[in-house]
């Protein structure tokens, strides 16, 4: 259940809640914890502010922000600057919960870095419920799915948040394809999630043991590094949440494919990608290219890879996600920003600005090239 819980998102989705009881004890603890019926409702209260209650609000978040965010002194100016626009836009006079909501949000997303977000009910409801296995009646849409077009086995991997994504699906899917003489994994408009599920997909393409990003979180104390070889159980990591705790308790995490030995992937493997490939999506893709371990067909990936936590504001029914770690790369490198570039680009892929929903255009294009090649 949702009720006492902690949270990280991913991209602009909750990819991660886990009850207070469960998490380590850290002095984030009590700022991370969701009350029973917190998300009750879907819209802000229609109560109105004054100036002075939207300016301690304000200044409660931004507060929270300067705690938690990754890199206090990078991160100065553009906190400094984000919180004066949000407070000069909550002083023009009395307003409602939702205008001082969308006013905070609009500045924290000004500050141009990925996972800064002020979440309204209708969307943190919506977020939370989706990691806690709800669904509102409607049955789970499966998130790994594989089929064949000829001699071709498709992967189609739309999420890396767990629940949604776990490995007994994963292994359902990979046994689909084992005839397959080319191996594509679709990860188009995939808004990423956890780092367990990164591994777990990587490890038969990259092989065991190797390298595959390093979580760098804000220390509240001095960091103990820990190297983390393989995904973590899904039945100990429930929305992720034993991935955010090892992050926690140790600052510095590098994680690594399992040890397990797997038999070398021969397949031509390409691997599609789009503008909405973000967060963990970007971290599986960038490090299947530094390996060179299937080629990269589609759009710049997003450039959205901070980590990041939901704290509870003071403003109930919202949740606040504030960028709390950097990622790199197995070879060091920095997508927050610059993304993950394609071999290939192919134009019928949407940017990261495009909007409406992609009608599989940019598969089939990748398809149309694939088939092209003398394999």
């Amino acid at each position: 259940m949702f009720g006492s819980a902690a949270g990280r998102f991913a991209g602009v989705a909750l990819a991660c809640l886990m009850t207070a009881s469960a998490a380590a004890a850290t002095p984030d603890e009590s700022e991370m914890e969701f009350p029973d019926g917190w998300f009750a409702a879907t819209e802000a209260p229609p109560a109105t502010l004054t100036p002075e209650e939207a300016t301690a609000q304000v200044n409660a978040i931004f507060d929270l922000v300067d705690r938690h965010i990754f890199d206090p002194e990078k991160t100065a100016e553009a906190r400094a600057k984000a919180r004066e626009a949000a407070l000069a836009a909550v002083k023009q006079g009395p307003q409602d919960q939702k205008t001082v909501g969308d006013s905070i949000e609009k500045a924290l997303v000004g500050m141009g870095y990925s996972h800064m977000h002020l979440f309204p009910p209708a969307i943190a409801r919506k977020l939370a419920d989706m990691t806690d296995g709800k669904d509102d009646g409607e049955p789970a849409q499966a998130v790994i799915t594989a089929h064949m077009e000829g001699d071709v086995g498709i992967l189609r991997v739309s999420s890396f948040m767990v629940p949604l994504f776990n490995q007994k699906d994963l292994a359902k899917a990979q046994a689909k394809l084992r005839k397959a003489k080319t191996l594509v994994i679709d990860l188009t408009g995939n808004g990423g999630g956890n780092v367990s599920p990164v591994v777990a997909l990587a490890h038969p393409l990259v092989g065991a043991g190797k390298p595959i990003v390093k979580d760098v979180k804000r220390p509240a104390g001095t960091p103990t590094p820990i190297d983390q070889f393989g995904p973590l159980p899904d039945n100990t990591n429930h929305g992720g949440g034993a991935d955010d705790r090892l992050s926690e308790i140790h600052g510095v995490v590098t994680w690594f494919t399992a040890k397990t030995p797997v038999p070398a992937n021969h397949r031509p493997t390409y691997l599609v990608i789009d503008g909405h490939c973000a967060s963990s999506c970007e971290i599986f893709s960038g490090a299947i290219k530094h390996y060179g371990a299937a080629r990269l067909l589609g759009r710049n990936t997003a450039g959205k890879v901070l980590g990041g936590i939901a704290f509870r504001p003071p403003m109930k029914g919202y949740a606040l996600l504030v960028a709390t770690s950097t990622t790199y790369g197995p070879g060091g490198e920095f997508y927050e920003g610059p993304g993950v570039a394609p071999d290939v680009e192919l134009t019928q892929c949407q940017t990261a600005k495009d909007k409406t929903a992609d009608s599989g255009a940019c598969l089939t294009a990748a398809l149309d090239y694939i088939k092209a090649q003398p394999h």
